[in-house]
């Protein structure tokens, strides 16, 4: 997400926004998140990011098997919390699926006006919110060049 993207048009803050997770026992999951807060600390700090309800850790914004049924069940009661009924004006959310989970939740208390909700994949349903505005954006990495051929040890070329 650049981080300018929320300064356009809307001033400096503060804004509300709740951090999401991937799984426990994916390590990306902890890199994913960890690098996201690292850039995210200082504007918490500072006050012009502000998270309702100070669930920070990974721990707490963790999404346990990376279900979007997790995120929806957690989304739901985020907005319980202090915003109860208005949609945070940023959601962090590492993947599509998981974004998709904290959509429904929002969708399903008729929040219309979306947040700034990011994701990862580039799932079909995902360039479909876009489309709709319900998602800000989304990024696909290719996998092959991730793939190794273990009895060789060379990058498999598709």
């Amino acid at each position: 997400m650049r981080e300018d993207r929320k300064k356009e048009g809307e001033g400096s803050g503060p804004f509300t926004m709740e951090v999401f997770a991937g799984a426990a026992g994916d390590n990306n999951a902890h890199l994913f998140f960890k690098g996201a807060m690292d850039v995210l600390k200082p504007y918490i700090d500072k006050g012009q990011i502000v998270v309702p309800l100070g669930e920070t850790t990974f721990e707490q914004a963790m999404t346990k098997d990376w279900k979007p049924g997790n995120a929806e069940t957690r989304m739901k009661r985020l907005l319980t919390g202090p915003d109860a009924g208005q949609a945070p004006d940023i959601i962090l959310a590492p993947n599509d699926s998981i974004a998709a989970g904290a959509r429904k939740a929002m969708n399903d208390a008729g929040i219309t006006k979306h947040p700034l909700m990011t994701g990862q994949d580039a799932e079909d349903q995902a360039i479909a919110a876009i489309q709709k505005g319900e998602q800000a954006m989304t990024t696909y990495k290719d996998p092959s060049p991730l793939v190794v051929d273990k009895d060789n040890l060379s990058v498999i070329k598709k």
